[in-house]
C-alpha cells in the first residue's frame, strides 16, 4: 500500500514527511492507542445532560475515536492521552505548548514526500544521522507505470534499495 490519498491529505501535497514508530516500544511506554471507529452518525454530546464529570469524559474520550465513514479507508489508530502525561514549554515569545515524550528508540524510519524540498531532507538527514543513527531514511518516488509511490533508501546505514 503507497499511501498516495494519506500524502496527499496530512503531508502538505506530498512535500512533507512521515514519522514510523514501532508501536510494540510506545505501548510499552504506557501509550494507549484506539482503533477509530467509522460510521455515518456524530456521537452525541450533551453538556446540559451529562452532567457528571465522569460520563462526559467518557463520551468525548468515545467522540474522539469516531469518524465519517467515508474515510475508512485510513485504517486509522487514535492515540488518546492526558495532558498530564505532557511536558509544557515556553515557545515563540512565551507560547505555551505541550509535548509527549516518548523513547526515541521508538521511531524506526522517517520517509520524505515526493515534493519535499532537497533542503528540507538534508537538514533532517544530517541531524537524523548524527544523532539517530538507526532510524531508516526513505525517499518517495512516483512509480513509473502504477499508480503506487516507491520509496528509496537514503543515508549511510545501509538501506539505499528501493521498497
Amino acid at each position: 500500500d503507497s499511501d498516495i490519498l494519506m500524502w496527499a491529505y496530512y503531508a502538505n501535497k506530498h512535500s512533507g514527511f512521515r514519522v514510523t514508530f514501532d508501536t510494540e516500544q510506545l505501548v510499552n511506554g504506557n501509550l494507549i492507542f484506539k482503533e477509530v471507529i467509522y460510521q455515518p452518525n456524530r456521537i452525541e454530546i450533551n453538556t446540559f445532560r451529562d452532567d457528571q464529570m465522569q460520563i462526559m469524559v467518557k463520551r468525548m474520550q468515545e467522540a474522539s475515536r469516531i469518524k465519517c465513514e467515508a474515510w475508512s479507508h485510513e485504517k486509522e489508530y487514535r492515540l488518546i492521552v492526558s495532558p498530564k502525561q505532557c511536558e509544557t514549554e515556553m515557545i515563540n515569545g512565551g507560547n505555551e505548548k505541550s509535548f509527549l515524550g516518548f523513547d526515541t528508540r521508538a521511531v524506526t524510519c522517517i520517509d520524505f514526500g515526493i515534493s519535499t524540498p532537497s533542503l528540507e531532507v538534508e537538514k533532517v538527514r544530517g541531524f537524523v544521522e548524527a544523532s539517530y543513527p538507526w532510524i531508516e531514511l526513505r525517499k518517495a518516488e512516483l512509480d513509473h507505470f502504477k499508480y503506487k509511490i516507491n520509496y528509496v533508501g537514503l543515508g549511510s546505514n545501509g538501506h539505499n534499495e528501493p521498497w
